[in-house]
Formats: structure tokens, sequence, C-alpha cells
């Protein structure tokens, strides 16, 4: 059995051509990101890391380096008060 680097998530549904057309670039932006959020994670665990191996990466240390990029990310948004937390309502 291969190696896992992303946990089981439920996947977002491919944004078809009406919705990225809407107009709101947010929630263009969105479609797009869940676009390639889907061709990600349809890619086998496997052929992820050995594309990175093939480069020369470590994938576990650029896997850690998006983490921290996210995560910091993150916490500039609540910081800044972009995040709405769900108790808030």
């Amino acid at each position: 059995m291969g190696t896992k680097i992303m946990p089981d998530i439920k996947r977002p549904a491919v944004p078809t051509k009406s919705e990225v057309s809407t107009g709101d670039p947010d929630k263009t932006l969105q479609c797009v990101m869940d676009g390639l959020a889907e061709t990600v994670l349809s890619i086998p665990d496997e052929d992820l890391l050995a594309e990175s191996r093939e480069r020369g990466q470590d994938p576990l240390k650029e896997a850690e380096e998006v983490r921290k990029v996210l995560t910091d990310a993150l916490r500039a948004a609540a910081q800044d008060g972009e995040l709405i937390h769900e108790n808030s309502t």
C-alpha cells in the first residue's frame, strides 16, 4: 500500500462553465480553486510522490512548507478579521 500524504476528505465537485462564468470574481476564483483541488486529489499519491522525487524534491519537506504557508495565511486572515467562525453567528 502506498504512502498517503493527504487524508481522505470530501472532494468538491468540478465547477461547470456556467458556475465559473457568473461575473462574480470571488465565486470564479473559488470555482477555479475547487477545480485545481479536484485535479490534484484525483492523482494517485504514488504518482505525486514519484514526480516530486524525479524533480529532486523531498515530498515531506515540500508538504511541511505548504502547511506552513497555509497556516500562516489562516492566522493572518484571522487577525485581519477575514475569517468567520461558525460560533460567531
